[in-house]
C-alpha cells in the first residue's frame, strides 16, 4: 500500500479507502456472526466440548479484532501520510503475525472437527497435524516467501476439507438410505450445504484466489483479497461452531438415522449402521430440543410399561367383559 501511495497519490487515496471499507465490511459480518455464536454457546450445556468451542471462538475473534484495529491504523497512516511518525513496517509485521496465529487456531479447529466427524479416529488427524507443524515452522522462518506459506496453508486446508467433506457426504448418504420418510430424509441440497459450510472449503477457495492474484496486474488487487482473507480465516470456523451449536451439524442430523439403523439391526431388518456418534454418546454435539424430545419419548414409554404391568397383575375376577374383550374394572378403552 505504501508503494502505491507514493506513485499515484490520488488513486492511492481512494484505494486505501476501499481497502479499509472491505476490511471493515467483513469484520462487521464477523462481529454479527460472533455474537450469534456466543449466544448459542452460552445457552448450551456446560461440558468439555462446549468449552473448547467457546474458547476457540473467543480467541479467533480477539485475534481478528486486533487485526482490524491494526489495519485501520495502517490505512490511516497511508491516507494521512504519517509514515514518518508511526512505525508502519513494525505494525505491518505484527499484523502478519496475527494472521499466522489466527490461521493456526482455525486449522486446529478444522482438525478437531475432522476428528469428531470421523468418530474420533486419531489416524485421520495425522495429515492435518503434519501440515500444521509445517505451517508453524514456515511462520518462524522469515526467509521463506509468503507465497510458500499460502501454498502450504492451501494444501493443509484442502486435505482437511476433503477428509471432512467426504465423511459428511457419506453420512448424509447413509442417513437418506435409513430414513423411511422422504420429508425427514436429508435432501441432496442440504447435504451439499453441510459439506460446504462444515468442511472449511470456503477458506480454501479464498486462499486459492489469494495465490492466483499474487502476480496479477495491477498488483493492488492482492490487497483487497488479503483484507477479506484476514477475516474469512475467523468467519469460517465460527460458522462451523454456530451450526454445531444449533444442532444443524451432520452428526446431529445423522444421530436419528444411526439410532434407527441400530434398532433395525436388533430386530433383524436393519441393513447398515452409520459409524457416527449417537444421540446418547455425543450429547455435546446435539441440540437441546432434540434431547428434550428424546426425554419425553422415554417418559411416555415408561408410563405405558407401568400401565401394562399393572394390568397384568389383575386376576380374572377383577376384569369385566364387553363383547368378549377383557378390560379392568372401571376402566375404558
Amino acid at each position: 500500500m505504501s508503494k502505491l501511495a507514493h506513485k499515484q497519490p490520488d488513486f492511492g487515496f481512494w484505494f486505501d479507502i476501499a481497502c479499509l471499507w472491505v476490511g471493515t465490511l467483513f469484520y462487521g459480518i464477523y462481529l454479527v456472526l460472533f455474537c450469534i455464536c456466543i449466544y448459542i454457546l452460552l445457552h448450551r450445556p456446560r461440558n468439555a466440548a462446549n468449552g473448547i468451542l467457546l474458547g476457540t471462538a473467543i480467541l479467533l475473534f480477539a485475534l481478528s479484532t486486533i487485526q482490524a484495529v491494526l489495519n485501520l491504523l495502517l490505512g490511516s497512516i497511508e491516507i494521512l501520510h504519517l509514515g514518518d511518525k508511526f512505525p508502519a513496517d513494525s505494525i505491518g509485521s505484527a499484523d502478519d503475525m496475527l494472521y499466522v496465529a489466527n490461521n493456526i487456531v482455525a486449522d486446529s479447529l478444522l482438525i478437531y472437527r475432522c476428528w469428531v466427524v470421523w468418530n474420533r479416529n486419531i489416524f485421520v488427524t495425522i495429515p492435518g497435524l503434519t501440515g500444521l507443524v509445517i505451517l508453524i515452522v514456515f511462520s518462524a522462518d522469515q526467509q521463506i516467501p509468503l507465497s510458500a506459506y499460502y501454498a502450504m496453508t492451501l494444501a493443509t486446508n484442502v486435505v482437511l476439507s476433503v477428509l471432512t467433506a467426504g465423511r459428511i457426504w457419506w453420512i448424509g448418504r447413509q442417513s437418506r438410505l435409513a430414513q423411511t420418510s422422504k420429508s425427514s430424509a436429508q435432501s441432496p441440497y442440504a447435504s451439499t450445504i453441510s459439506i460446504i459450510l462444515e468442511s472449511g472449503i470456503i477458506y480454501s477457495v479464498f486462499v486459492v484466489v489469494r495465490i492466483a492474484v499474487d502476480d496479477l496486474q495491477p498488483e493492488n488487487v492482492v490487497f483487497f483479497v488479503t483484507e477479506m482473507l484476514r477475516q474469512i480465516v475467523g468467519i469460517v470456523p465460527t460458522l462451523i461452531i454456530v451450526r454445531v451449536g444449533l444442532g444443524m451439524s451432520v452428526e446431529s442430523s445423522s444421530s436419528t438415522a444411526s439410532g434407527t439403523a441400530g434398532a433395525g439391526a436388533r430386530s433383524g431388518t436393519g441393513q447398515w449402521q452409520v459409524g457416527v456418534p449417537t444421540l446418547d454418546s455425543e450429547t455435546s454435539f446435539t441440540s437441546q430440543p432434540s434431547r428434550h424430545v428424546l426425554g419425553v419419548m422415554r417418559s411416555q414409554q415408561g408410563d405405558v410399561e407401568k400401565g401394562i404391568n399393572a394390568d397384568a397383575k389383575l386376576g380374572p375376577e377383577d376384569r369385566s367383559y364387553d363383547y368378549g374383550v377383557a378390560r379392568p374394572q372401571g376402566g375404558s378403552f
